[in-house]
């Protein structure tokens, strides 16, 4: 069966999004950033309107986060937040996101003189303006 070339894009997100960190709903303590990520769909919009407009998401957190203590919370491995999340695209430029962000939060023990590093999961809601990025390196024939 012939089948239908579709062109393939790289989704490129730039948003902002918050992270709760701790607390009850009374007391919550809470953090915000700028991002920025890509996106990879999950179906094909001509074929699934739902599923086309449905991707996982990553990402990294622009700058680190602040607690209401004053601790700096930064991400393991590259020293800022990263994230992993499902995103929903809507008004074909915004995309809702939701999913997690990797912490670490430097512990330091005065009585010792140790240094730790928590590592944590975190959930974050964010919305993204989205920015399709086409490479195309073959010639179509």
């Amino acid at each position: 069966y012939p089948t239908e070339e579709i062109t393939r894009t790289l989704s490129l997100n730039v948003g902002y999004g918050g992270v709760y960190l701790s607390g009850q709903w009374d007391d919550m303590d809470y953090a915000s950033s700028p991002y920025v990520g890509i996106s990879f769909p999950l179906g094909n919009e001509s074929l699934s309107p739902f599923w086309g407009n449905a991707s996982v998401s990553l990402g990294v957190f622009l700058k680190n986060f602040e607690d209401k203590n004053g601790n700096e919370i930064t991400g393991p491995i590259v020293g800022l937040p990263y994230y992993v999340g499902l995103g929903y695209k809507f008004l074909h430029v915004f995309r809702f996101q939701a999913g997690v962000v990797a912490t670490s939060t430097e512990k330091i023990d005065n009585i010792q003189n140790i240094s730790t590093k928590d590592f944590d999961l975190k959930p974050f809601v964010g919305v993204s303006a989205e920015i399709n990025l086409w490479l195309g390196f073959d010639k179509k024939k």
